[in-house]
């Protein structure tokens, strides 16, 4: 039987990356939502608003629905809304007991903790984590447990990436050499890979009776001043920092 497969964020780095990995995978039709087509991308492109309903009732028409859209965003309202909002109007159209809605989330949403696992009570300490936990919540509240699974990705890293502490440093390591942070760089955090990432993910889309939480944390936790120093190590440079004396 062929599986109908839909990432919605697909034309983003995730989404993407996921898409590359069920290339290789068998028995399945995928396609990917987003407000604009990736031209890397060779799918079947489905233009799709989270915040205009009219627009989702395509879902419908998919066994398995990843959700990659709300990641953050400037300004912040929009990622909020879509982990909200957004998050609601997913729901309204996972009505078989067919579909499943695979929900990518972070490991943020616990806070700062020395170990948790997925029986762990929540505690976000920031904006995109409290979005993340608030949309955790409404799937949890109004779907039954076999039509949904959501994964808790702690930090991806990765070829081509835009945006987070990896790609912020290699961005000063090729302009200006100086990095500036808000906090005393002890902040620490755990590290996967977007490929690794990706084959997990492309995993639970063949694994029928996937349910409830999981998290999936890479092999690697650094601090932002071991970045820093790995970094300088490799390149064999120095960079100009400046940290504040806030703790993370």
């Amino acid at each position: 039987m062929i599986k109908k497969v839909i990432i919605i964020g697909g034309a983003g780095y995730l989404g993407s990356n996921i898409a590359r990995v069920l290339d290789s995978k068998k028995n399945l039709e995928l396609s990917y939502a987003d407000v604009a087509p990736n031209p890397v991308l060779n799918h079947d492109f489905i233009k799709i608003d989270l915040l205009e309903p009219s627009t989702l009732d395509q879902l419908k028409a998919f066994d398995v629905v990843i959700n990659c859209s709300g990641q953050l965003t400037t300004p912040f309202n929009l990622c909020y809304r879509l982990n909200t909002d957004g998050i609601y109007n997913i729901i309204e159209n996972i009505i078989s007991p067919s579909n499943r809605l695979l929900q990518i989330s972070t490991v943020a949403v616990y806070g700062t903790r020395d170990y948790c696992d997925e029986l762990s009570p929540l505690n976000p300490e920031t904006n995109y984590a409290m979005a993340n936990a608030a949309a955790e919540s409404q799937i949890l509240l109004n779907l039954p447990s076999a039509n949904f699974s959501i994964l808790r990705l702690s930090n991806l890293y990765g070829g081509a990436q835009t945006r987070g502490i990896i790609s912020y440093i290699l961005k000063s390591l090729f302009t200006d050499r100086q990095l500036h942070f808000n906090n005393n760089g002890n902040l620490k955090r755990s590290y996967i890979h977007v490929e690794d990432a990706s084959e997990f993910i492309a995993g639970c889309v063949l694994e029928p009776n996937l349910e409830d939480v999981y998290n999936l944390k890479g092999p690697d936790s650094f601090t932002v001043i071991d970045l820093i120093d790995i970094i300088e190590k490799e390149f064999d440079v120095v960079f100009k920092k400046e940290f504040t004396d806030i703790r993370p």
